[in-house]
């Protein structure tokens, strides 16, 4: 989490007040209706870009990255492609970066910048059978050893990556040992 200084705040309310005046004049300007179909739009735009992207194939899981940070995270299952919510986890010894829908799928790495930017999966939900991973970076990505070229997409099948075990972080499928015991 980040939390401003108070003269931080300041900064950040006199730039984030001149923008929202400006999309409020916009959108007075455009109207409600127009503003609703601008929406619309952009959604389905972004539902056919994301489909043309290569995640029409029922075993794609891609993940887009450019060293060893995810730009886009998605997963395909029965009812559709779900956009992951990527986030970063500050752990008391490293940090850890979280792709996830609760209920659905939990992929987790452990990034490491140093020279070759290296990844480390701890965990992937037992649904994730193959890993399509885009490297849109100009530098080679070590993916559990495995090298995921620069500006290519590397495959990786089950058993390339950490998948689930008995004490895993998530619960999306209800497999966890101690899920409801603590507190979920």
């Amino acid at each position: 989490m980040i939390r401003f200084t108070e003269s931080g705040k300041k900064y950040a309310d006199t730039i984030i007040s001149e923008l929202r005046k400006a999309e409020q004049s916009v959108a007075a300007e455009i109207g409600v209706a127009r503003m609703k179909q601008l929406n619309e739009n952009m959604a389905l735009f972004v539902k056919l870009f994301s489909n043309a992207g290569g995640i029409k194939n029922n075993e794609t899981d891609p993940f887009e990255m450019i060293g060893c940070s995810c730009l886009g995270a998605y997963f395909k299952n029965a009812s559709g492609v779900h956009t992951l919510a990527v986030s970063t986890h500050v752990g008391m010894f490293q940090d850890s970066v979280l792709c996830t829908d609760a209920g659905i799928v939990d992929f987790r790495y452990f990034p490491d910048n140093a020279g070759l930017p290296v990844i480390k999966t701890y965990h992937a939900s037992a649904n994730i059978n193959v890993i399509l991973v885009k490297n849109r970076g100009c530098v080679d990505i070590s993916l559990n050893n495995i090298v995921c070229k620069a500006k290519s997409v590397t495959r990786l099948e089950k058993g390339c990556f950490s998948e689930e075990k008995l004490l895993s972080p998530d619960a999306y499928d209800g497999k966890r040992m101690l899920s409801g015991w603590m507190g979920e």
